[in-house]
């Protein structure tokens, strides 16, 4: 079958909205069998479009991002693609098969022609939903953001610790940024997950403002908007935060975080006792953290008298955080007691030090 005019087609279709992509976007005014498009229509609603099935399309690709469709069946995608994503009418999301009259982005390693066939063995008739579209991460973020328009149009970002290979966020890279204006959200180097202390997202969107939650057990640090005039406001990334991005201007959040969100968790509360030890004037505790918590520290003589106590400390989690204490104490043997809540838990443990002068 050959080439169909495109206003023909789809008469709700905006006037010279149709484009292509070749290693960048093209206006088109015929469709192809088996490549995809985006379309700007000037309204909703539903276009009846006859014509024969189509059962079995070719497509030609080249290495890198293409932008193909499928004949009139859902069909799994083989192993050549090494990632695939639909647009769901609100952001990228990450698919296994073709399914029909939906426009797929598939990445490959190097040129080849696939074919999709209906009648081919192990194939799913009928126009159903494309694949998995889960955008659950294979991987343990250390901390989430989810970054919404005021459509409601949605994206999730994803950090996570520097020991993941880089063959494991494969299925995180994605496809060139969509049309100008569409809403989409992305890490520097097209990717929904980085393992990057500082880190740009990149923001695109007609519909300001854009709201950003912020969840996960390491998360910490700060977002600073960025514009072409300089920076903007800055803003907390602690789990639980929210914030909102007001001014379409601001296109970037720069992401400066501390070393412990990207780096791998320790299983569970450890101290590692105090160093210096013995000391003169000051030392410092050492523990890992499996979450953020907060951390009191009390210190007592061997009467069981409490001579020292630093206050409630709000602490990321990560191994070989610290406390540093000082303080004058007399020449002696002390003990202290280190109490970190995490959450609903609550760890102490206790640990001696001896003060020489």
């Amino acid at each position: 079958m050959g080439a169909i005019p495109f206003p023909s087609l789809v008469p709700l279709a905006q006037q010279g909205s149709l484009l292509g992509y070749d290693g960048a976007y093209g206006p088109e005014s015929r469709i192809h069998p088996g490549r995809g498009y985006w379309v700007n229509l000037t309204a909703g609603g539903s276009e009846t479009i006859e014509g024969f099935p189509i059962q079995q399309v070719q497509s030609r690709l080249d290495a890198g991002w293409n932008l193909i469709a499928g004949p009139n069946c859902t069909v799994d995608l083989p192993a050549d693609v090494t990632a695939a994503y639909v647009y769901d009418g609100t952001s990228y999301q990450p698919t296994t098969q073709l399914a029909p009259f939906e426009g797929t982005w598939v990445n490959v390693a190097g040129p080849t022609t696939l074919t999709f066939d209906c009648n081919a063995a192990s194939q799913t008739l009928a126009a159903t939903a494309a694949g998995d579209k889960s955008s659950d991460p294979s991987i343990q973020p250390r901390m989430t953001l989810h970054i919404q328009d005021a459509t409601g149009a949605e994206q999730v970002l994803y950090v996570t610790h520097e020991s993941t290979q880089a063959s494991a966020l494969d299925p995180y890279l994605l496809p060139p940024s969509p049309p100008r204006s569409v809403f989409d959200v992305r890490f520097a180097g097209d990717r929904r997950a980085s393992t990057n202390r500082s880190e740009s997202v990149f923001l695109q969107s007609a519909a300001y403002p854009l709201s950003v939650r912020v969840d996960g057990p390491a998360a910490a640090g700060q977002a600073v908007e960025q514009t072409a005039d300089g920076s903007g406001r800055t803003h907390s990334l602690r789990s639980g935060a929210s914030f909102s991005i007001d001014d379409p201007a601001v296109t970037q959040l720069r992401l400066d975080l501390p070393e412990s969100v990207v780096k791998e968790l320790p299983e569970s509360f450890a101290l590692r006792g105090n160093y210096p030890n013995p000391f003169r004037g000051s030392t410092t505790l050492q523990f890992d953290l499996p979450e953020e918590a907060d951390v009191t520290v009390e210190v007592y003589n061997l009467l069981g008298q409490r001579v020292m106590e630093v206050d409630e400390t709000r602490l990321p989690s990560g191994a070989g955080q610290t406390l540093r204490l000082e303080g004058d104490l007399a020449s002696g043997v002390y003990l202290y007691r280190i109490q970190a809540v995490m959450g609903a838990q609550t760890v102490r443990e206790t640990g001696k030090m001896v003060v020489v002068r």
